[in-house]
């Protein structure tokens, strides 16, 4: 069984592909630079079409909860996705 790792935004670089989970309108209420926005539930039933198990994967939701969940059951399905410790609201809380 293969675990979810958290990391921290200040630890990633550019071989990460950043994906932002959370619905359409917070994405649009502001959102990373170079982030994609799609929805936890594409991510795990169509993996492929969105997803290289070559490449490395920032997932970023509110709180990081749904972005640890979601990246468990990727990982475990053989891609090499993160999460971003405590969401991007606590990237708001130092800003």
């Amino acid at each position: 069984m293969v675990i979810f790792i958290e990391i921290d935004i200040n630890k990633i670089d550019n071989d990460y592909v950043l994906i932002d989970i959370r619905d359409e309108a917070k994405y649009k209420e502001g959102h990373f630079r170079n982030s994609i926005n799609i929805l936890p539930l594409h991510l795990i039933i169509e993996p492929e079409k969105y997803l290289s198990k070559k490449r490395k994967y920032l997932l970023i939701c509110e709180y990081g909860i749904k972005s640890k969940k979601t990246s468990m059951i990727l990982n475990n399905m053989g891609y090499h996705t993160f999460s971003l410790i405590d969401g991007i609201k606590s990237m708001n809380k130092r800003n």
